[in-house]
Order: structure tokens, then C-alpha cells, then sequence
């Protein structure tokens, strides 16, 4: 995310009837799966899908898998959000998003886990050890959205370059990878990791508005350029 690459004059707002509609989706859809694990335990599709996962088991997959899984954790989450925030031309841009999305999916994920208090699939399918309660799956969560951010900001900001599909195709592949990868290696049910996707469709979408929509977004996440001004300003200013 180099300076070469970095699109400084970009002014494009996400419209506010997409996020509105990208919050009712993620907000509905969070909500209607908390109840059902609630009242049900189970949704009927959590059985056929986690064990269609388990019978594709194999060595080769089962470190992939971990890998993956390994980068929706929170220490790989904590890195990435201070390597964006120290570097002062992906701070503005990616650091200050980012990290305001790892935060508020953590809160959520952590106040419903201890509301809904759903057990994980029995131990004896886990291939990785993992404690705690099991919805919504924190990994995909955090994972969802910092990736899926991620991606909508290197879409905004980047030049077009090899550089920029490259960094898009891999932040798509684990804002999705990483909740499968929690299904195969046993520590999720599928509605755990929908139910992540759905409330990190929610954050984002919430992100996305105040940075784009709010003077606090305008001052704080808006990309600078060399001479420190707002992109808009320092385009002004040479008109």
C-alpha cells in the first residue's frame, strides 16, 4: 500500500441506501439466528453441512484449515491493525477503519456469546483445542469484517495494479475462508459462522457510514496526502 499505489485524490462515498439496506440484512439476519439458537439449540442445517465438512477430513486440509483459522485470531487481528495504524499513509485510509471494526465486532461477539451461552460441537469433532461458548463465532466475526473491510478499502484507495488484485483476492478468500475453516476443523456450527458473517455485515456497514457520512469519519479516516491535508482540501487548493 505503497505511496506509488495509493490514490490520494480518491472521493468516492459508499451510498448511504446501500449500507442502509447492508444493516437491515446483517441486522435481521444476526437477530433471526439468535433466536433460533435460543429457542431450537440447533437450525436444521447445522448437521448436514458441519458433517459434510468432516468427511472431506484429510491431513493435507486439516493445516490449511489451521492456517486460515489462524488469521482471524485476535493476536494476528492486533498485529495488523498496529502495522496499519503506525505506517502514516495507511493510517487515515485502513488503520483507523480497521481497528474501530475489530473492536466493536469483539464487543458484540463477546456480549451475545455470554447472553446466548450456545455449547460448542461435542469435543470429540474438534481438531484444534478451543474453549468457550460457541455463537456467534468470534473468528468469522472479526475475521468477516476486518477482511471485507479491508477489501472495500484497497477497492476505494488503490491504484489499479497487480499489487491491488492480488491484496483484494486474499482479503476476500479469508473474510470467507475463515469461517469455513471453523466448521471443518469442528469448533463451530454453520450458524455460529453465519451468524458472524451477518453481524460483520452489520459493523461494516456502520463503519462505512460514519466514515464516509459523519465529520468524525471525515476528520479521522479520510486518507492525507504528503503535505498532510485532506485529499478533497489539497485538491481544492490547486484549482
Amino acid at each position: 500500500m505503497g505511496q506509488n499505489n495509493y490514490n490520494l485524490n480518491n472521493k468516492k462515498k459508499t451510498p448511504l441506501s446501500l449500507l442502509i439496506v447492508l444493516m437491515i440484512i446483517g441486522l435481521a439476519g444476526f437477530a433471526v439466528l439468535a433466536y433460533f439458537v435460543v429457542m431450537e439449540g440447533e437450525l436444521p442445517f447445522d448437521d448436514p453441512i458441519r458433517h459434510t465438512f468432516y468427511s472431506a477430513r484429510q491431513p493435507g486440509l486439516n493445516t490449511l484449515a489451521e492456517l486460515v483459522t489462524y488469521a482471524g485470531q485476535w493476536p494476528t487481528i492486533l498485529v495488523l491493525c498496529l502495522l496499519l495504524l503506525i505506517y502514516p499513509k495507511t493510517r487515515s485510509a485502513y488503520g483507523v477503519p480497521v481497528t474501530a471494526i475489530a473492536i466493536l465486532t469483539q464487543l458484540l461477539e463477546k456480549t451475545v456469546k455470554h447472553i446466548v451461552c450456545r455449547p460448542r460441537p461435542h469435543v470429540s469433532f474438534h481438531l484444534i483445542e478451543q474453549g468457550g461458548y460457541s455463537f456467534p463465532s468470534g473468528h468469522s466475526i472479526t475475521g468477516m469484517a476486518v477482511y471485507m473491510l479491508l477489501f472495500i478499502l484497497i477497492l476505494a484507495y488503490m491504484k489499479s495494479s497487480a499489487k491491488k488484485t492480488a491484496l483484494m483476492c486474499l482479503t476476500l478468500v479469508l473474510a470467507f475462508g475463515i469461517g469455513v475453516s471453523r466448521i471443518y476443523l469442528g469448533v463451530h456450527f454453520p450458524s455460529d459462522v453465519l451468524a458472524g458473517w451477518c453481524g460483520a455485515w452489520l459493523m461494516t456497514a456502520i463503519v462505512l457510514l460514519v466514515k464516509d457520512h459523519t465529520k468524525i469519519g471525515k476528520k479521522y479516516m479520510i486518507p492525507r496526502n504528503t503535505d498532510d491535508q485532506p485529499a478533497e482540501e489539497h485538491s481544492a487548493s490547486n484549482q
